[in-house]
């Protein structure tokens, strides 16, 4: 049985037995370095994300007529004139095998990232136990230095704070936009359960009368010529 070694972020090693029912994340390597090797010849380069875009997406009924047409074609050669029936078969066959490969492998990398999710979550809880313990055991640089990357890790600084913005209803001016205001109002009282804000409507201030004194006060201008009003003596 051969041992492997496994090297961590931190600098740490650690031996683990490289068998099958020692080690099953070593042989979950292997198969999968396996697989991409046998995977590498019969996968397209990376494709420029302008051509997927543009390329057609065979849905499954499409799927399912390349499969009956070229099995007519294989025992019906007249079908398809200066191709190769059967490599085309071949090759839809094999599509449709890497399709159930991708599946599977779609299925394990979602199980996989769950696990991974919930045992770091676990392993986080038990490391805070840990160096809880160690800040109250001085005397180890290493130790030391590892609590402070760890309260570096657990403080979040000052929060941003976020600014809010509330929406500013405009006030309608016009005989229209007050009468479209008055029919939303109403529209609004109608519902059960609504909040309804008064319209406050704007009216355009009357002009003065033609006479009238001044704010200021100031005497108004004589326009009779001279004449005095009726009712008083010259």
């Amino acid at each position: 049985m051969a041992d492997t070694t496994s090297s961590s972020s931190n600098g740490a090693t650690a031996s683990v037995a490289a068998g099958s029912g020692n080690d099953p994340m070593g042989v979950a390597e292997a198969g999968l370095t396996q697989t991409e090797t046998a995977l590498k010849s019969e996968l397209e380069p990376k494709a420029d994300p302008q051509v997927l875009k543009k390329t057609f997406k065979v849905g499954p009924k499409q799927e399912r007529l390349i499969g009956l047409w070229l099995d007519l074609a294989v025992r019906n050669p007249g079908l398809a004139p200066g191709r190769d029936p059967v490599g085309l078969f071949t090759e839809y066959q094999n599509v449709e095998r890497l399709k159930k490969i991708v599946q599977r492998l779609r299925g394990l990398s979602k199980t996989g990232e769950t696990t991974v999710l919930i045992r770091l979550a676990e392993l986080w809880k038990i490391v805070g136990d840990i160096s809880g313990v160690a800040g109250h055991t001085p005397g180890n640089p290493e130790v030391a230095d590892a609590v402070r990357q760890t309260q570096a890790a657990l403080s979040h600084g000052p929060r941003k704070q976020k600014a809010t913005k509330a929406p500013i209803t405009p006030i309608p001016t016009g005989k229209k936009a007050l009468h479209e205001a008055a029919l939303a109002h109403a529209k609004a009282a109608e519902e059960p359960g609504a909040t309804v804000s008064p319209v406050t409507p704007v009216t355009p201030a009357a002009p003065a009368p033609a006479g009238t004194v001044p704010a200021s006060g100031a005497p108004t201008t004589n326009t009779n010529g001279g004449t005095p009003p009726s009712g008083h003596a010259s």
